[in-house]
Parts: C-alpha cells; structure tokens; sequence
C-alpha cells in the first residue's frame, strides 16, 4: 500500500538532561516525540521497565491506527556514552534499561556522529527508519548538509529512496532524526512518517 501525506511539522525535541542517573535525552514512537512519557517511567533506582506491546496504550492516543509501530529510545547513565533503542510494539517481552542489565531488546552504542567535510560543524548522532538503523555515509552527508545550511528552506522527502533502502517492506514507517551542532550541547531530535518531509523548524541556541 502507498500512502501519500503533506507531512504536518513536528514539534522539535530539545534536549540537555542533568548529567545523573538515567537520562532518556529523547523518544519517539509512530513518527511522534514522547519524551517525557518515557521519562515518567524512570524507576528510584535508575531503571526502566515496559512491555513494548502495552507501550499504544501507554502512549495514547495511537499516532498510527492500524499500523506497526516502533518506539525509539536515545539514553545514557550519567556522562557515559550514548545508547540507542528501537523496536516494534509486536514485541511482546519485558524490556528492562538498567545499568545492570542491557535491554532485551536491540540496543545500540552512539559513537560520535557524523561530521566531516564542509558540514563539520554538525554531527548526525543517529537515524531511524523503520525497524533499521541507517548508517549509509551519503544519507548521513545529505542530513549533515541540510542541517548545516543556515539558509535552507527546503525539504527533504523521507521515502526508501532517500534512504536507500526499505526497511520495512509494505509497511507505513517513521523516521527519528538525532543530531546535534557541535558547539552546543544540546541533542536535536526530529521525527515523521513515510513519505513525509523533513523541514524546519530546528536552533542553534543553546
């Protein structure tokens, strides 16, 4: 099935979380941030818990009816490094993120983000689509790039052929965008729905 939007703007999630315990910096789920409802279920002792299958329901209302969704997770314990998760709402097992025990589910160390070239001054942390991790160097660069560029008022379509790939064949995805410019700490996040565009807004402020 094809389905064919005008992406509506997603509002951008921010982020420079106290440097203690766990800190969920951003999350997505169905091409919308959810952040801080992830971040209420942060236990006293550091840890979280949740069953994935449970999480439309947590999360109401459904961002996509009749559609498998993902809930995507950029967290670290304290100053230590970045750790990415993502998986399916089919999933039907606890996940537990502790600093005892690494998720259930997949999960992913962010090492430092792309930022080469011209586009030095941005650094692409991490890119969703679908169930897959995107890691192809020249749809990091084209990210980079459009981030970069001061003056951009562009868009860019967020199809399979943007991303080189279908991740998730036959199947309506969401894409989460974390990034960050490099003289600020803060971490970025965007986020969508295939065949979507990816657009402002986003800030440079700190």
């Amino acid at each position: 099935m094809t389905v064919i939007i005008k992406s509506e703007k997603q509002p951008v999630q921010s982020s420079v979380a106290p440097a203690k315990g766990l800190q969920v910096i951003a999350a997505t789920f169905g091409g919308v941030i959810v952040t801080e409802k992830i971040r209420e279920l942060i236990q006293d002792d550091e840890s979280m818990t949740f069953r994935m299958n449970q999480m439309v329901h947590y999360l109401a209302p459904d961002p996509l009816p009749n559609w498998v969704k993902t809930l995507t997770i950029l967290y670290r314990f304290d100053d230590g490094p970045l750790s990415l998760f993502n998986a399916t709402e089919q999933y039907s097992g606890s996940v537990k993120i502790s600093r005892e025990t690494a998720p259930t589910m997949a999960n992913q160390q962010v090492e430092a983000g792309l930022k080469q070239g011209p586009f030095a001054d941005v650094e692409v942390l991490a890119v969703i689509y679908g169930k897959k991790r995107i890691q192809t160097p020249s749809v990091l660069a084209d990210l980079a790039r459009f981030f970069a560029d001061e003056e951009q008022r562009g868009q860019i379509r967020m199809v399979n052929s943007f991303f080189k790939e279908d991740t998730w064949p036959n199947t309506w995805k969401s894409w989460t965008i974390f990034f960050k410019f490099t003289d600020s700490k803060r971490i970025q996040c965007v986020t969508g729905l295939e065949n979507g565009a990816l657009e402002l807004p986003w800030s440079r402020r700190d």
